[in-house]
Parts: C-alpha cells; sequence; structure tokens
C-alpha cells in the first residue's frame, strides 16, 4: 500500500518536472526564434533548438502515464468506489510530501522498537512461555498427594468414629516420558526464539543500512548538485543568448539540468521505499512505533490504509483548483543568481560586421625557394623565427 502510494507521489513529481522544463524551453524557442528574426543566429541553429523539445514533450507524456498507472495501482490496492464504478482516472489525486526528509532514528532504537513490535517474536516467546508451563505441569502429574479417609459406624447403642489416611508407595515413574519430552520442548522452542531475534536483526541491520546508503546519496544532490546544475544552466543559457556559449554547450547544460532533478526524484522515490522497508522490518503493532518511527514515516509522505483510503484521497470534482499561469515576456531571459551580474548603462556604439575563422601562419608555397647545402653539417642558432621580416645580407 504504502510503496503504491510513494509511486504516486513520485509520479507526479516527475510529471510536474517535465511540465517544468518544457515550459522553460519553450521560452528559450520563443527568444531564439526573436534572435533568428534578427539576425543573430542562422536559421539551422533555431531548427536545432526546437528539434530538441520533442525530448521535453515525450518527457511530459510518458510522466502522464506512469501518474495514471500509478493512481490505478493503489486503487486496486484499496478496491476504492471511484474505481469500482469505472470514474475517470483524473476524478481523483493524492496529497503528500514528495521530499527527502532525514529520519532521526539510531540503529539500536530501531532495534529496540523490532523486539517490542515484532509480532513474530512475541508469537515465540509465548511458545516459549508454553513450554515452560507444560513442563511445570508435567512434572507436578509426577508426585502424588495422600488421601484422607473419614468413617462413622452406630450399631445398636455405641458410635464409632474412625479416622486414617493412605500414602501411596510408586516404585516407577510412569509420568518420566512427558517430562523428558517438555524438558525438549523448552529447548528447542527457545532456539526458535534465538532464530528469529537473529532474523529481526539482520532484516532492521539490512534496511537500515539501505536507508542510510540511499540518504548519502540524496544529501549532496540537496546541498550541491541541484544548485549547481540551476546555475550551469541560468548561466550558460544567459550567455548562450548573448553569443558567449555555442549550441552545444546549452543544449548539454539543460541536458545536465534534466538528469539531475530527475536522478534526485527518483533517489527520493528509493528513500521512502527504503523507509517503508525499514518501518516492515520494525513491526506496526507496537505503542513503541506508533510513537516513533510510523510519525515519521508519515511526515515524510508514506500513508497507512486509513489514511490512503480516507483523508489522503481526495476528489477533484469535489474540490475546485484555479490555476493561474504567466505569460512571460520572450525577450526576457530568467537567470540564477542575477546578483553576480553587473548592470552597464545602455549605449549606442558603431559594430562592423565580423567573421570570426580559424586560421594558422604557414609560408607561402609559391614563393618558397629550396635551398640545399653543398657541405653537412649542424645548425647551432636560427635568428629569425616563422613569420619574421628579414633583409638580404641579414
Amino acid at each position: 500500500m504504502r510503496d503504491a502510494f510513494v509511486r504516486v507521489l513520485q509520479g507526479k513529481g516527475v510529471f510536474e518536472l517535465a511540465e517544468e522544463n518544457l515550459r522553460h524551453y519553450d521560452r528559450v524557442v520563443d527568444v531564439n526564434r526573436e534572435r533568428q528574426k534578427a539576425g543573430d543566429i542562422s536559421r539551422i541553429d533555431l531548427q536545432r533548438v526546437e528539434l530538441q523539445k520533442v525530448q521535453f514533450e515525450n518527457d511530459l507524456v510518458n510522466a502522464k502515464v506512469n501518474v495514471q498507472t500509478a493512481k490505478i495501482a493503489l486503487l486496486a490496492l484499496i478496491n476504492d468506489q471511484i474505481h469500482n464504478e469505472q470514474k475517470p482516472i483524473e476524478s481523483f489525486d493524492v496529497i503528500g510530501e514528495f521530499d527527502f526528509k532525514p529520519i532521526q532514528i539510531t540503529l539500536e532504537e530501531s532495534r529496540a522498537a523490532a523486539l517490542e513490535t515484532r509480532p513474530d517474536l512475541k508469537s515465540a516467546t509465548t511458545g516459549v512461555e508454553k513450554a515452560k508451563a507444560d513442563n511445570r505441569l508435567a512434572f507436578a502429574n509426577d508426585s502424588t498427594d495422600p488421601t484422607l479417609i473419614t468413617d462413622y459406624a452406630r450399631v445398636g447403642p455405641h458410635n464409632t468414629i474412625g479416622v486414617g489416611f493412605s500414602i501411596p508407595l510408586r516404585f516407577f515413574d510412569r509420568n518420566q516420558g512427558e517430562k523428558a519430552r517438555t524438558t525438549l520442548a523448552i529447548q528447542r522452542v527457545d532456539k526458535v526464539r534465538a532464530g528469529v531475534r537473529s532474523n529481526i536483526y539482520r532484516d532492521v541491520d539490512s534496511a537500515y543500512a539501505s536507508l542510510e546508503s540511499i540518504a548519502a546519496l540524496l544529501k549532496p544532490y540537496r546541498e550541491r548538485y541541484l544548485p549547481q546544475s540551476a546555475d550551469i544552466r541560468g548561466t550558460v543559457s544567459f550567455a548562450y543568448g548573448n553569443g558567449g556559449a555555442s549550441l552545444l554547450e546549452f543544449l548539454d547544460a539543460r541536458r545536465s539540468y534534466r538528469d539531475t532533478q530527475l536522478n534526485y526524484r527518483n533517489l527520493i522515490a528509493s528513500y521512502l521505499a527504503a523507509v517503508n522497508q525499514l518501518s516492515f522490518a520494525i513491526g506496526t503493532g507496537g505503542d513503541s512505533m506508533k510513537h516513533t518511527l510510523f510519525e515519521m514515516v508519515l511526515a515524510v509522505g508514506l500513508c497507512n490504509l486509513t489514511s490512503c483510503s480516507g483523508e489522503r484521497l481526495v476528489d477533484a470534482s469535489e474540490k475546485s483548483v484555479t490555476r493561474i499561469e504567466s505569460a512571460p515576456d520572450a525577450s526576457i531571459l530568467e537567470v540564477q543568481h542575477p546578483e553576480q551580474y553587473t548592470l552597464v548603462t545602455v549605449a549606442a556604439r558603431r559594430s562592423a560586421d565580423e567573421v570570426p575563422a580559424n586560421g594558422t601562419v604557414a609560408p607561402d608555397v609559391s614563393r618558397t625557394v629550396p635551398v640545399n647545402s653543398l657541405t653537412g653539417g649542424r645548425v647551432i642558432e636560427i635568428h629569425a623565427q616563422l613569420g619574421d621580416e628579414v633583409k638580404k645580407g641579414q
């Protein structure tokens, strides 16, 4: 249930990222169209920029399909009324925070909570107590109790009262087999309980190690990689708009930003799945669980059966949301950290048409006369280099 809920949140996060990338790239295409009209870039460069839009459109379509598939899987698990009535899948949505929030719980606390709440350990402990009770009963059946006898009789005028007791003499222990069996049963169920404890430690340690490894990957993404990718995209976009970066550099910066953001969202989904796995390893049936990890799980966006089927499912027909989209000016380009760029006064200046080209300095073959030395030797010093002006007799 929780994994299905996380998959819906992941799909929505990727869908929002695809929408944001497409809107931003539409503004870039509009700016480049204006540049092409002004003669700043060629038509082939504009077509190459427009061609890259196909990738962002495909990302948006695939993200939408993934969201719908995740919602269908979630509805199938909770057997929701919307799904039974064959209503459109867009008529409902889920609410949850899809972000990375470190869970402050140690490995020792996780182990202690698991030992307190795991039902398999409780069942094994109950089995040990039952085996001990059976053993005590077997030893109790081995002992014999004395029998007290009272007698009263009246014969004519005489009354007689008799008191006696009897103690059975046991020469053979007929219950020794049951005592041996219950003693071995105690040893067996105690080893079973030890095995269950070992499995609990293994499950908790494995889930906790997975959670820590994913958290270690998420921290540098949130602290360094995400800001760096946004800064690089903004800087290269600004440089490309002013002719300071090539088209290849511009497209590579956007691709790096897209990949970084997508990897971050996939890591968040893996982190929430690891939190769910740790919650499953600890167990869900104790007060300690309710007041420690389970509340933390809810804080990072997971849900239990009640919240998924009730509070966290919102019918879109019952809640009207107004969405406002701005229409940005195609001539305005947004950059990250604008304080890093200096402002200058606009002034008119003459600019000559220039065509930058790469070249090399080489001798003119038509004016080169090869000179063959009549004698052999070695060159000690050269007083002129290629391109220097020389005179006769120098």
